[in-house]
């Protein structure tokens, strides 16, 4: 099911770290596990939620304008987080 209705948005594939940054920096919301494409969307001000399952956020943390972190290992949970974050930020049209 979330297979199908993200098939709906476009998709593009930058070139190099510069073209990465100009395409994130579009966005309104990165959702990304830590890495350095999430540590990337942090510092392009785009509002930025960091997943951190097994690595230390305290240690990694994501730094910019915008950034929560979420440090969970129970997917059902991280959903939650997420899903109830997104509410409180965004309008929600039923």
């Amino acid at each position: 099911q979330l297979k199908s209705y993200f098939a709906s948005f476009p998709l593009e594939l930058p070139n190099d770290t510069i073209q990465l940054a100009k395409i994130i920096k579009k966005n309104k919301v990165f959702i990304g596990n830590d890495s350095g494409v999430t540590h990337l969307a942090a510092i392009s001000g785009c509002l930025t939620i960091g997943l951190y399952k097994i690595t230390n956020p305290h240690i990694w943390e994501i730094i910019g304008p915008h950034t929560y972190l979420i440090k969970e290992k129970d997917e059902d949970k991280i959903f939650n987080k997420v899903t109830n974050l997104l509410k409180s930020r965004f309008r929600v049209i039923p």
